[in-house]
């Protein structure tokens, strides 16, 4: 079983990631827990260019590294759990590409060759992609509040962000793996949703 949550900064997915991951362990369930890009040495290497605001990457750039890190990831981590029969748990996968690199940088005429990439290096997606909705005034305001460093992405403006959220909403709507959370609900409320699902998926699987 292959699991995501996806979300844009400040939506709280990361906390919830790390909740899930640890939830599924104490059931004894065998988890792999990964993040895109960041789970493979060459994707950590990817991740420190991308986030480092000293660099601005062409587009061409910016979405060919992301996918160069999601392929290693893939064959390196994601695939072998998988077929080792392991439930991967991961933070982000390709919605934030389209999400973040299509959507939000408005660079509609690379979706078509985002897609093809993916479908022709990887080649699966999410059994189930939880994506965790938040207003960008929201997220911004918890954002400011963790008084860090910002990297290249969180720096951009709100309306990148906007873009950004509609993005994911586009792909919830239309991919049935998309499930859609309202990350304004109360943290304990949101991570009960999101392992109700989690578990209705694993009892699916289990019946397969």
């Amino acid at each position: 079983m292959f699991i995501v949550l996806e979300g844009i900064d400040g939506s709280g997915k990361s906390t919830q990631h790390n909740r899930l991951v640890e939830y599924l362990r104490s059931r004894d369930v065998d988890v792999v827990n990964c993040a895109d890009p960041a789970s493979t040495p060459i994707g950590w290497r990817v991740r420190e260019i991308l986030q480092n605001k000293e660099f601005s990457p062409s587009p061409d750039a910016d979405l060919l590294l992301f996918t160069a890190a999601r392929v290693e990831l893939w064959n390196k981590v994601i695939s072998p759990a998988l077929q080792d029969g392991k439930v991967v748990v991961c933070d982000r996968f390709v919605d934030s590409t389209f999400a973040y690199q299509i959507r939000g940088k408005e660079r509609t005429q690379h979706e078509e060759m985002m897609f093809t990439l993916h479908n022709a290096f990887i080649g699966e997606y999410p059994d189930l992609t939880i994506l965790i909705d938040l207003p960008v005034d929201v997220a911004s305001h918890r954002l400011a509040l963790r008084n860090t460093e910002q990297t290249r992405f969180e720096s951009y403006n709100s309306n990148f962000f906007n873009r950004v959220r509609d993005g994911y909403l586009e792909a919830a709507q239309s991919n049935p793996r998309v499930l859609v959370i309202d990350g304004q609900d109360a943290e304990e409320a949101v991570f009960n949703q999101i392992t109700d699902a989690v578990d209705a998926c694993l009892r699916i699987a289990d019946q397969r």
